[in-house]
């Protein structure tokens, strides 16, 4: 899976017992910034400890993919798929609508 998102938004993944978080690529950066855990959380004044308390009150501890923006300090839950987090990109406007997906709406 490749989406395309600010750096400041961050993919974290949750299953039973564990937190993950998808780093990401960097293809073009104004900064030096490094995406290592936890620079780049600490760059918006924020902790793990302090993101994944946002998720819990978001998510009650389900497993399942949640996104973060850093910047703004906006927490979400997307689902249980890749193709959520996806999806909820393309609800926030970071994303293009999908090609091969039939517009509802017309």
């Amino acid at each position: 899976m490749r989406i395309c998102h600010p750096s400041y938004f961050r993919v974290y993944e949750k299953d039973d017992n564990s937190w993950y978080l998808y780093k990401g690529k960097k293809f073009f950066s104004q900064s030096n910034l490094s995406l290592q855990q936890g620079h780049l959380e600490r760059r918006y004044g924020l902790s793990l400890s302090d993101i994944v308390l946002q998720f819990f009150q978001i998510g009650r501890g389900r497993p399942g993919f949640y996104l973060a923006n850093l910047k703004e300090r906006q927490f979400y839950f997307c689902g249980n798929s890749p193709q959520d987090i996806q999806h909820k990109f393309r609800e926030l406007g970071i994303s293009p609508p999908d090609p091969t997906v039939p517009d509802s709406a017309s």
